[in-house]
């Protein structure tokens, strides 16, 4: 892979879901107007809150509903904390606020991109494949540091080997490409908007670097730039 010859793509489909990004410092301007000036949670949240029954989804995600996110302005400047399930419902993203994110993009020396599945147990987005990882920052003093994104980047590293099995160790060698404003719905209830923030990393990975959690993980596959190409499909070409 190029770096410049990656594309701005978000793909939903029954298949996929690929939020893939051409990561630039140019996607640093955010669209201010999709983003409030207040951080009152929508009353319709809190109904939509009262009403969820989490024996309808997989212990092992509901679990850690009430992880504090960091919730963020257009110019990703901490707010407030938000829960993890506040911040995914539309109700609540429908009213403009977002929360920080992250995604990594995993290469070998190959210059193989890393895909997973995403797991059936997953709330959103269950079984739609997307980038090597992605998830949150915590509302921690030591995930919030923003000093050479340290603190996005301490969360990259705890979820990577928390998904893929995978200690990062060092990660000196881990380069933040840039922002992008990320949303999507998953159906009627759910769905992000999230501010991301971007890495690569590049190292000798073989699958023996990898220990999956089938909690998150459903299968992973290593691509090339032609595979991507052809498994995004024709219209995603340019």
């Amino acid at each position: 892979f190029s770096l410049k010859s990656l594309k701005h793509l978000v793909i939903h489909s029954q298949n996929t879901h690929i939020p893939y990004h051409m990561i630039s410092k140019a996607f640093k301007n955010f669209r201010s107007s999709s983003f409030a000036t207040t951080t009152t949670i929508p009353r319709n949240s809190f109904s939509l809150l009262l009403n969820l029954d989490k024996s309808n989804f997989d212990k092992s995600q509901t679990q850690y509903w009430e992880e504090g996110l960091i919730l963020v302005d257009e110019n990703d400047q901490v707010m407030n904390k938000i829960s993890k399930v506040e911040a995914h419902l539309n109700s609540f993203n429908n009213s403009g606020l977002a929360h920080r994110a992250f995604s990594v993009f995993l290469f070998n020396q190959h210059n193989q991109l890393l895909l997973h599945q995403r797991s059936h147990k997953k709330v959103t987005f269950p079984l739609m494949w997307t980038n090597s990882c992605c998830s949150h920052p915590l509302y921690t003093e030591e995930e919030m540091i923003e000093k050479d994104h340290q603190g996005a980047k301490t969360a990259l590293r705890r979820r990577v080997l928390f998904e893929l099995g995978c200690d990062l160790g060092e990660i000196d060698d881990i380069n933040f490409m840039g922002k992008v404003f990320y949303a999507a719905q998953c159906d009627d209830t759910w769905g992000e908007n999230e501010i991301d923030l971007c890495f690569f990393i590049k190292r000798d990975f073989t699958d023996a670097d990898f220990n999956i959690n089938k909690n998150e993980i459903e299968d992973y596959k290593w691509v090339s730039k032609n595979q991507l190409i052809n498994f995004l499909g024709e219209r995603y070409k340019k």
